[in-house]
Parts: C-alpha cells; structure tokens; sequence
C-alpha cells in the first residue's frame, strides 16, 4: 500500500477531479467509520462498490485500484478532510 499525508494540504498530484469526488462523497455522507479508524467509504461512480479506508497514525490507506496506481484518491481524501475537521 501506499501512502497520502493527512495532515498536507495537498497531496502527489491530486487531481481536481479527485479533490471535486471527495467534496461529494464528505458532503453526501457516502462513508461510515466502521472501527477505529477504519471506514467504509461508497463509490460514486459505482454506487454497488463501496471501499475500505484505513488511518494509520498520519497516512490514510485505500484499498481501490486507484489507490493504487496514484498514491490518491477520492476515497482517501474524503476521509483525510473529514479528519483533518475533527
């Protein structure tokens, strides 16, 4: 797996896509934290998906493919802005 910073403003080459997905998924309440520090978080684009997102210390971790292959997603930032309000 690897990593996005949750405490940097921005991340790798967040696209703005992403960061408009995120928004939507935060604003939509399309997740729930399921343990601690574990999310389930819904797809937007395939809304029969749904993710699990994990926080470890100051990195948060998605198990898509998109994860994956750019280090970011909407998934992980969604969850990484509602922490960072906490």
């Amino acid at each position: 797996l690897m990593n996005v910073d949750v405490h940097s403003s921005r991340v790798y080459n967040m696209s703005q896509h992403t960061e408009q997905q995120a928004k939507k998924i935060v604003s939509s309440g399309s997740f729930a934290e399921v343990g601690v520090d574990i999310y389930q978080v819904r797809s937007l684009t395939h809304p029969d998906k749904s993710y699990m997102v994990t926080v470890e210390r100051d990195q948060v971790y998605c198990e898509c493919k998109g994860y994956n292959y750019r280090r970011t997603c909407s998934h992980a930032e969604a969850i990484r802005e509602v922490i960072n309000k906490e």
